[in-house]
């Protein structure tokens, strides 16, 4: 093989680097653009099904993952040395396919030093340039499977073959047998370096290199013995696979056309024809590197490690589907080798062509990569987002469905909770805490699928043990999820998917990212009867479990509802749970269509019980406490739904307490103004969650702040301001987060907490103010806040009977007028009696003669225009309303009564007499 001298092959490609610094540089250079274009976005996509198989096959103890892998159609060399990394890396994705990338780059490493040894110093940076940039390459390099691995092992075989000196012998040897236990696929490569080697022998009476016929042999020989132990599972695989049949046979043609586009741009949806004919421009010009036939020989060596196992691969495929672009990856080095070295001698013949062919290889393989990153259609099935979707909504009690052998893997990978049990369809699981996993089989298969081994990832079953089977888990478990993919190879049929249409109700589905189109699906498939049962007004009963126990803020609470139709529901409903304090505050409140998005009104039974368990978040920063736990239902556009509860009527529910912990060390929660600025030693302000940048005076601000705790007890004295534009301070507060029932004496390092504010904005404050925080150190401005002002009046205008009634030190009813008429129009005259930081509202009832109400209008002055806190003492106001009564009400006549309370106590203001409300004349609603 090197009897040609190199540096004549040199001089034919392209003239070496003058400075040997100058080609240690480049070459760093090309590592760095290989490790940059590999590590972006490393980890960000989910594993697919295979990667998630490698992280459980390699999370196996060893006696296990040997095991695995030979009922499996991959040797065990790969998982053995992924296993010894998680180790010590870990098991996140990124730490998974780091694995991958490190075999990458050196396979970088390995062709420019190759292209160097066999064609010089410019055609092996410019060989390593291309393999740095090739799509293919840096796909697989993000990816946790063996595929690097197995091809730097190939041209680790490829270059000890090539040169094939005494101690390539060794190291041949070493390659060959290691790729076999990392790659079946190997073996074709093996088997076309044999057939290089025999037509060599047979046309020049010698091998390549520096190889003797008896060396090679041996060679072979020890390659054999070192796999001989494991010949036996491969054998058996390669008669009579583990797995269902998953390949399609493709024609030779369409493989052919295939295998040149994914060695040139990787495994795209659209075909990147101009990179293509590229490549293949490229190596047309390595072929006339150099004009004696000895010195071609490499380039010829490279072309067949590529063309023959692709042949080999097509070939067989006409007795079994062999063939996949992924697999044929180990043999696409050399094409970079081979690249390179026509790009080399382009640039020698004519360098300006040269330079625009280099630009058009990197600006090609740029846009391959970046349609690699961003092509929904090549991206891999999401089971990231599939897996945290299914274990945000899953409850304990709740069955898990999905397939045996394609889904499990990266199920058990990314599910955050314990599995209690994980097994067959047709098995029967013991009583458990954790998930209950059952993993159907491929009905009616193969009767050898899996060779009969309990273990097997893979079984054969009929539809009868599976309809038997699916009848029982409907005596178990009220809901069911399906996690699908890969369905149509193990029920091709359609039968468990029909058996579900027919006897379950759907209220899950959602579809995932991915060419499987990966969907979680949720299905009611039996009754679940509550602890206790509340009517309400609607045509639902609602049913519950009490919750107790305690939860970290940041963590959720299991709440299990149910409902039972006592009339017919012709509406979708909703229902919302919340976390309230015992002042009435609402730290949380989850709303969620009942029982899940996907459920209709018509799935409704009537008189049977329908789970509709739920997962309550609570958020990061609730302080820590007791609360209760409110539910609460409407129908969109409608009503809301009332429940009759032990102190009667409410809209809502109480079903439960919960004791909120303290949770330290979580991450900071998105907020509308993020701050992160210490106010105070060891007072921490993340933010705020804070949207009114316009109000009305009299209105108050809601800000909530943020803060993290950095020490334990941290000092301070939180304040709150708005400063208007010309220079004073319109409204200021300070206090005790939530009014001393969390002081920051009881603090710990690391807690967050949310502290929500209140600042009622004084009558007359009008313009641009900025809202400003402070913890006793300096202000620091939050937002800018405009305040509107209005008009207002001091007369009184005349019309309908006078009054004169002063309710509190609030407001006097000057007077009122009524017009008759369904609906009545009551116009009320107020002037201001005083200041008041209170909002309060105006009701107006119509009473008949038992006293009971008729008609009723509860709102603020002129409907929030002018709240009671914005008003001026002095100031009148007309307030007109409309009361319609219900449509069941006779004509009349009924006393009108007006007042005002306050909306958060429901207190009402008095007159002097004692009385809590005015009554201004009769109503008929004609």
């Amino acid at each position: 093989m090197m009897s040609v001298p190199a540096r004549r092959l040199r001089r034919a490609a392209v003239p070496a680097v003058a400075a040997p610094g100058t080609f240690l540089l480049g070459a760093v250079g090309v590592l760095l653009l290989a490790a940059a274009a590999r590590f972006y976005n490393l980890g960000a996509s989910s594993l697919w099904y295979d990667e998630g198989f490698s992280a459980f096959v390699a999370s196996e103890p060893l006696p296990e993952l040997i095991a695995h892998t030979a009922r499996d159609i991959h040797p065990p060399l790969y998982y053995l040395l992924l296993h010894g990394w998680m180790q010590a890396a870990g098991r996140s994705d990124v730490a998974l396919a780091f694995f991958s990338l490190v075999f990458g780059l050196l396979s970088v490493a390995l062709v420019i030093a190759l292209a160097r040894r066999w064609f010089g110093d410019g055609a092996g940076l410019l060989a390593g340039l291309a393999a740095a940039v090739n799509p293919f390459q840096i796909w697989y390099s993000q990816e946790v499977r063996m595929y690097t691995l197995a091809a730097f092992l190939g041209l680790l075989v490829l270059a000890a073959a090539g040169r094939g000196e005494r101690r390539d012998s060794a190291l041949y040897v070493a390659a060959a047998a290691a790729g076999l236990f990392v790659l079946y696929y190997l073996a074709f490569l093996l088997v076309t370096l044999n057939l290089v080697m025999l037509g060599a022998f047979v046309v020049k009476r010698r091998l390549l290199g520096q190889w003797t016929p008896r060396r090679w042999l041996i060679a072979q020989v020890l390659v054999l013995l070192l796999y001989l132990p494991w010949l036996p599972i491969a054998v058996r695989h390669a008669l009579a696979p583990a797995v269902p049949p998953w390949r399609d046979f493709v024609p030779p043609d369409a493989a052919l056309l295939e295998s040149v586009a994914v060695f040139a741009a990787g495994q795209l949806a659209t075909p990147q024809i101009p990179l293509t004919l590229l490549v293949v421009g490229l190596v047309l010009a390595a072929l006339g590197t150099v004009s004696p036939t000895a010195g071609r020989m490499p380039v010829f060596l490279m072309l067949a490690a590529v063309a023959g196992p692709v042949l080999l691969i097509v070939a067989v495929s006409f007795v079994t589907p062999l063939y996949h672009p992924r697999y044929l990856f180990p043999f696409s080095l050399p094409v970079s080798v081979v690249v390179g070295v026509g790009m080399a001698r382009l640039l020698a013949a004519a360098p300006p062509l040269g330079a625009a062919a280099l630009a058009a290889l990197l600006l090609g393989s740029a846009s391959a990569v970046h349609a690699y990153h961003t092509d929904d259609r090549i991206a891999p099935d999401d089971y990231r987002a599939a897996v945290a979707y299914l274990a945000e909504r899953w409850q304990p009690g709740d069955a898990l469905l999905m397939n045996a052998g394609y889904i499990y893997a990266p199920f058990v990978h990314y599910w955050p909770h314990p599995i209690g049990w994980r097994g067959r369809l047709t098995d029967s699981p013991p009583p458990t805490e954790g998930a209950i996993v059952y993993q159907t089989g491929t009905i009616d298969g193969p009767p050898g699928l899996g060779g009969g081994d309990p273990r097997a990832d893979f079984y054969s079953t009929t539809w009868a043990e599976t309809e038997a089977a699916l009848q029982r888990i409907a005596a178990r478990h009220a809901r069911l999820w399906v996690l699908r993919g890969y369905d149509t190879v193990t029920d091709p049929r359609g039968q468990i998917r029909q058996w579900l249409t027919d006897h379950g109700r759907p209220f899950e589905d959602v579809v995932f990212r991915g060419p499987s189109n990966i969907r979680v699906q949720g299905w009611i498939v039996g009754e679940a009867p509550p602890e206790r049962a509340a009517a309400t007004d609607g045509p639902l009963t609602a049913g519950y479990r009490p919750v107790r126990g305690d939860v970290t803020a940041g963590g959720s609470a299991r709440v299990a509802i149910a409902w039972r139709p006592d009339a017919p529901v012709d509406r979708p409903l909703r229902a919302y749970l919340a976390l309230v304090d015992e002042e009435g505050r609402i730290w949380a409140q989850q709303d969620d269509p009942a029982v899940g998005p996907a459920w209709t009104a018509a799935a409704w039974r009537r008189g049977q019980w329908t789970p509709d368990p739920r997962a309550f978040r609570i958020p990061p920063g609730t302080p820590p406490g007791d609360y209760r736990v409110e539910l609460g239902a409407y129908f969109p556009g409608g009503s809301a739904i009332e429940f009759e509860t032990a102190a009667g009527r409410a809209w809502r529910l109480p079903v439960g307490e919960l004791t909120v912990r303290r949770g330290i060390g979580l991450a900071d929660p998105k907020v509308l103004l993020p701050v992160g600025r210490e106010l105070a030693p060891g007072l921490w302000l993340v933010g705020a969650d804070f949207g009114q940048f316009e109000v009305r005076e009299g209105e108050t601000l809601r800000p909530t702040l943020v803060w993290r705790a950095r020490s334990s007890a941290p000092a301070g004295t939180i304040a709150l301001r708005l400063v208007m534009k010309e220079g004073p301070v319109a409204a200021m507060t300070a206090g005790e987060p939530l009014g001393g029932r969390y002081p920051l004496r009881e603090w710990r390092a690391g807690e967050l907490v949310r502290d929500p504010r209140e600042l009622p904005i004084p009558a007359g404050v009008e313009g641009i103010g900025t809202l400003e925080v402070s913890a006793g150190q300096g202000w620091h401005p939050l937002a800018e806040v405009r305040v509107e002002g209005r008009q207002r009046r001091y007369d009184v205008p005349r019309l309908g009977q006078p009054f004169g009634a002063r309710l509190g030190d609030v407001a006097e009813l000057v007077a009122a007028a009524i017009a008759e008429g369904r609906p009545a129009q009551v116009t009320l005259v107020w002037r201001a009696a005083g200041r008041t930081e209170t909002s309060y509202t105006v009701f107006l009832q119509a009473l008949d003669a038992a006293g009971r109400i008729v008609a009723q209008r509860d709102l603020p002055p002129l409907g929030g225009a002018a709240l009671t806190s914005s008003w001026l003492p002095g100031e009148v106001i007309v307030d007109e309303i409309a009361l319609t009564p219900r449509p069941d009400v006779p004509a009349g006549p009924y006393r009108l009564i007006v007042g005002l309370y306050d909306p958060r106590t429901g207190t009402r203001l008095r007159l002097p007499s004692g009385d809590d409300y005015v009554e201004i004349g009769t109503v008929r609603f004609e």
